[in-house]
């Protein structure tokens, strides 16, 4: 499977994505709990507790009705008594319905049962004031002090018990909040390695080839075409590009070689056929000497068309072995100009590679900068915390308030509402805690984002190397194209020299064939040796001006080193 670069980001980023969520879900589910804590603390063991001092008010109010009835006797106490009782069992009523775990039940059973046996004593001493005076009620109220006394009990028991139960629960919301605390920390730490980790291998990752690369660039940019060795096994963009640099280092060099010979042998080549049309055109005079000769006498005649058989000969042979070469040459500079063509493909490759690697790096940035904005959103959700222990800290000021103002009987709802205010302030100092993590975090994010911007930065510096070497190839092109543009002209005046010297040698085989003709045949050849002068002026101004482009390919070439 061919593992991109933009693949290798991708995946490290959707790796931070999800751990972030995982951290915002285990933060939203704790958080839940804690409120739900939170709720049961303030909605239901509180509201139990005020339930049973109602009860001990009611119970006090109570024994001062009777009281008051048996120093009276004024019926009105006997009504406010029953409406006291009546008030006593809706709030009985209410407080069995909110129990629901079987201790606080049996509490309440017990409780219950001692009220029921406290009422025995009032309704009796209700009874005697009424049939049998003051004196007997009294006694009756007396004789049930004791019971009086275990209902007290009872109803300090169930508030002690309510008040273990609420100090349990916030217990276990401290230690859920604690909980929350360590494990946010370890695994804001564990994400914020695992995002730093990633960026500095990914940043190493693309950095380290690119950085050979470009200095290879510029080694070929200098004219360096030496073997550069490319340690990098990597079946991404960067080990495509790569793999494309160094067959295209490998292509140039071979390249320039190839030129370099191709340049000695046309300057070779074109100092042969100087010397050949040189040759050609003593040659050429030594003809139109002889025909001048030929009225002069026959055996003068023959002797000169043996000679000037020779030399066209001669002439002849120079001419196809310039033709040959001239051939060979036009050859390898066709060759050269495809492997030229080959390496600037190579090199406009190269530099679209950079430009992909450049936008894969451009949007692992994006990415960071997300993780920044999922960092801002779990800063929210610690305000919502914080707003919620800033209530429950109203809340208890309030309660404290309102206990305040009870009294005696109000004091052991003041204690709880202390507890609850503590806790408040707890929670709130823990999402102060949980807002600076995420605060760091957001910090180490805007450093993960300049790690990427200068890896951006890198793979634009070594994109303009490689566009300064395409830039190079091109030129190394256009000289070559030029050079096979020449050598083909030279081809075509050799071929038409060629035809000339068939044309001599043809006429001079006349002349040796029939002496009775020489006359005619001297203007042939006389017409035959000033073409042929014609064309060894040509094909000398065509050597010199190939000699000074291979001249001109030779300083060229000598700026490369091999």
């Amino acid at each position: 499977m061919r593992l991109t670069i933009g693949k290798q980001i991708l995946g490290a980023c959707i790796i931070i994505v999800l751990a972030f969520t995982g951290l915002n879900i285990y933060t939203f589910y704790q958080i839940k709990a804690i409120e739900a804590g939170y709720e049961g603390l303030i909605n239901r063991s509180a509201p139990l507790v005020f339930e049973v001092k109602d009860v001990n008010v009611e119970l006090q109010n109570q024994a001062a009705e009777v009281r008051a009835y048996i120093l009276t006797g004024d019926d009105r106490y006997v009504a406010r008594y029953n409406a006291s009782r009546e008030q006593m069992a809706k709030v009985l009523a209410s407080l069995e319905k909110k129990l629901t775990t079987p201790e606080g039940r049996q509490k309440f059973h017990d409780l219950n049962a001692a009220l029921h046996e406290y009422h025995k004593i009032p309704d009796a001493a209700i009874q005697a004031r009424r049939t049998q005076g003051m004196a007997a009620a009294v006694d009756y109220m007396k004789a049930g002090s004791s019971k009086i006394d275990y209902a007290e009990q009872q109803v300090a028991d169930f508030v002690q018990f309510l008040s273990e139960r609420m100090e349990l629960r916030k217990q276990q919301n401290q230690e859920v909040v604690n909980r929350l605390e360590r494990t946010i920390l370890i695994l804001d730490a564990t994400i914020f390695a695992l995002a730093l980790g990633a960026a500095l291998w990914l940043a190493r990752r693309i950095s380290r080839p690119l950085v050979v690369v470009a200095n290879g660039a510029k080694q070929i940019a200098d004219g360096d075409l030496q073997k550069h060795e490319f340690a990098y096994n990597g079946r991404d963009e960067i080990g495509e590009l790569v793999e494309a640099f160094g067959t295209m280092a490998t292509n140039l060099r071979q390249l320039v070689g190839q030129v370099a010979r191709a340049s000695e042998q046309v300057a070779a080549s074109s100092e042969q056929l100087t010397a050949s049309a040189e040759q050609s055109a003593v040659a050429a005079g030594q003809v139109a000497e002889t025909v001048s000769g030929v009225a002069a006498g026959a055996l003068r005649q023959t002797e000169a068309v043996n000679q000037a058989v020779a030399v066209v000969d001669q002439m002849a042979a120079a001419i196809g072995h310039i033709a040959a070469n001239a051939t060979e040459v036009s050859a390898k500079s066709e060759e050269t100009a495809k492997a030229a063509a080959t390496g600037s493909e190579a090199m406009t490759e190269a530099t679209a590679q950079m430009e992909v690697i450049s936008r894969a790096v451009s949007q692992s940035a994006q990415v960071v900068q997300k993780l920044g904005a999922s960092s801002k959103q779990i800063g929210e959700i610690v305000n919502v915390i914080s707003g919620i222990a800033g209530q429950t800290n109203l809340l208890a000021l309030n309660a404290a308030i309102e206990a305040a103002r009870a009294g005696e009987q109000g004091r052991g709802f003041a204690v709880v509402a202390e507890e609850v205010r503590k806790l408040a302030e707890q929670s709130q100092e823990a999402a102060q805690k949980i807002a600076g993590i995420i605060k760091e975090i957001q910090a180490e994010t805007d450093t993960v984002v300049q790690v990427m911007s200068q890896g951006t930065a890198e793979v634009a510096k070594g994109s303009q190397t490689l566009t300064a070497t395409g830039e190079r190839f091109r030129h190394i092109v256009a000289l070559v194209q030029s050079l096979n543009q020449q050598i083909q002209e030279i081809s075509a005046a050799a071929e038409e020299l060629a035809a000339s010297s068939s044309e001599v040698v043809s006429a001079v085989g006349g002349v040796k064939q029939v002496a009775d003709e020489t006359a005619a045949h001297t203007q042939t050849i006389s017409a035959a040796a000033e073409e042929q002068s014609a064309s060894m002026q040509e094909i000398a101004a065509s050597s010199q001006a190939l000699a000074r482009m291979a001249e001109e390919l030779q300083a060229a070439i000598r700026n490369f080193k091999l």
